[in-house]
């Protein structure tokens, strides 16, 4: 697959090949997959970083191809976006997004590996993940380039991610949390407390109940911290329906639920090869439509 191609202009000449591939932000390990790949040319030829350049000299970047890391798993992807770098997906409830010690099949990954088997240089990799109960919007590369482009976005705050979520009590019109998260040793919890990291959720409430027990909720990370939103909307007092973790056990009883009501709704970033805008949205789930709309509305 080819990522870039240039032809060296007359005021060009005498550059390091390196110089015309600065708007990749190629990081050191995707700078030696390619090169051992013999994935750089010159005119054809493998060529190394430091090389100069002289007047006509054609520069290509090729996705040397790639071996599979795991077993393809046939299941259902919904696709909601994709190209010859990129993958996002609409993800179910109720699945991993990767294999785990205790579960090695059943994976998101293992799926999006059997959807791209027909594409000899895919390497899938996760650019950030959702629980597995949270359903919604997941980003994902087909090779290392795009991986390290989107890693960087998404540490410089700069990919916009919005959920939904259904949550207890009233909340007011619009609240910013901003309160450190900690892990918990030997638990799957997370804490606000004042030795873990910084955390942002910025929400607004759509509508509320008529006896305010329950609230729509829009959320948007500033940043991205393992069950950020649930453990800061249970700091606040006003846990996510059907969250047994961190909210009220009797939830999925008393309200017909199989996972709890949070759903990454949008994604908006810039393409990390050809910069233009990528926006997806994925609808909200019957599941959670159907307390909404007998609950709220």
């Amino acid at each position: 697959m080819k990522l870039f191609e240039h032809t060296v202009m007359e005021n060009e000449a005498g550059r390091m090949v390196q110089s015309f591939l600065t708007g990749l932000q190629l990081r050191k390990r995707a700078r030696r997959e390619i090169l051992s790949g013999g994935g750089l040319t010159r005119n054809g030829l493998p060529v190394f970083l430091t090389s100069r350049v002289e007047v006509g000299d054609h520069i290509e970047l090729h996705a040397r191809e790639s071996t599979f890391w795991m077993a393809p798993e046939p299941g259902e992807i919904r696709v909601l976006f994709e190209d010859e770098h990129l993958l996002v997906i609409d993800k179910a409830a109720g699945q991993l997004v990767h294999p785990s010690p205790g579960e090695r099949t059943g994976s998101v990954m293992g799926n999006v590996v059997d959807h791209l088997r027909c594409e000899p240089t895919a390497h899938p990799r996760l650019v950030h993940r959702l629980d597995r109960e949270t359903s919604g919007t997941l980003l994902l590369s087909k090779h290392r380039v795009a991986h390290d482009a989107l890693v960087r976005t998404l540490r410089a705050g700069e990919i916009k991610r919005i959920y939904q979520a259904l949550s207890h009590g009233q909340l007011p019109p619009s609240f910013t949390i901003d309160a450190a998260i900690e892990e918990v040793q030997n638990a799957l919890q997370r804490i606000v407390g004042s030795a873990g990291k910084r955390a942002v959720t910025h929400g607004v409430s759509l509508s509320v109940s008529k006896d305010r027990t329950l609230s729509l909720l829009t959320l948007k990370l500033e940043t991205g911290r393992t069950h950020q939103i649930r453990a800061h909307l249970a700091y606040l007092g006003h846990p996510i329906l059907g969250d047994i973790l961190y909210g009220r056990e009797d939830d999925r009883t008393r309200f017909n639920l199989t996972r709890h009501a949070l759903h990454a709704s949008e994604l908006c970033f810039r393409h990390p090869i050809d910069s233009r805008k990528i926006c997806v949205s994925a609808p909200f789930p019957d599941e959670l439509q159907a307390i909404l709309s007998n609950h709220l509305q």
